[in-house]
């Protein structure tokens, strides 16, 4: 069904859930055309995107939850380098070719890259063919000793087969999901909180609330899944702990078995 006619068929109370970040948000704004009542997930800075006029106050059709999903993006550089030991080295970063604002954000990582002294190898993909050439093209290209997978939906809804790409990769990924789908490691806020606000918001509008009304959430809750470094071979490891960690670096607060890891094929 084409985006312009959902308005059309949904009841007039019912809420529309628009969860995937931006792309989602930005196309029930324009589906529900000021009409229908929306409740979008995790979107980095709605008031940015003109979705609402403020968090505290949405004052439109739309409420939702702000995550820090790009914007941790930075932080997420910064643990690589300090991974790899800081020093200069070359990061693969793979991006959404079609995410709002991506021009800006290449500029924020580069500076960033700049002042740690690192090389960026920026690929972007719209499809999962895409995201397949990206992969062949960092492994066959000059080596890179770390990929940086940024924030973005398309990437989490195929996360099983990024992670399949990556192929024991150093990588870092937004959500701890791609940890556990076998990704090198994670970091960034705790999705399951962002859909719990969504739920509650929805209910709310249901029981006859106003979205315009109902405060926008966010997510609070950072988590990592936090390497550590083999005693044997002196690699660093996944630890396999899911740990609250500080906002700006990765410090897991969880101690974490070490284990063997120099029988695993090194990428």
């Amino acid at each position: 069904m084409p985006n312009s006619s959902w308005a059309i068929w949904l009841p007039k109370a019912s809420p529309l859930s628009a969860a995937g970040g931006p792309p989602s948000a930005l196309a029930a704004k324009k589906a529900a055309d000021g009409r229908v009542p929306v409740v979008f997930t995790s979107v980095a800075d709605p008031v940015l995107l003109g979705l609402v006029e403020s968090i505290g106050r949405p004052g439109r059709n739309m409420t939702g939850v702000a995550g820090l999903t790009s914007e941790l993006d930075v932080a997420r550089l910064q643990i690589l380098s300090e991974m790899l030991g800081g020093g200069s080295a070359r990061i693969g970063v793979l991006n959404n070719a079609r995410r709002p604002h991506l021009e800006e954000q290449y500029r924020t990582l580069d500076a960033e890259a700049s002042r740690l002294k690192l090389t960026l190898v920026r690929k972007d993909a719209a499809s999962l063919s895409e995201i397949d050439a990206a992969f062949k093209s960092f492994k066959g290209g000059p080596r890179i000793d770390a990929l940086l997978v940024n924030a973005d939906s398309l990437f989490n809804d195929l996360r099983q087969k990024v992670v399949g790409f990556a192929d024991g990769m150093p990588a870092i990924y937004q959500w701890r999901e791609f940890a556990e789908a076998g990704g090198y490691m994670s970091f960034g806020p705790n999705i399951i909180e962002a859909y719990q606000q969504v739920a509650g918001h929805t209910a709310a509008i249901l029981g006859g609330k106003n979205p315009g009304g109902l405060a926008g959430g966010a997510t609070d809750t950072i988590r990592t899944r936090h390497p550590h470094r083999c005693g044997v071979c002196g690699r660093l490891q996944n630890c396999g702990v899911a740990a609250v960690a500080c906002r700006v670096r990765a410090q897991c607060v969880a101690s974490a078995t070490r284990r063997r890891c120099c029988r695993r094929r090194r990428w």
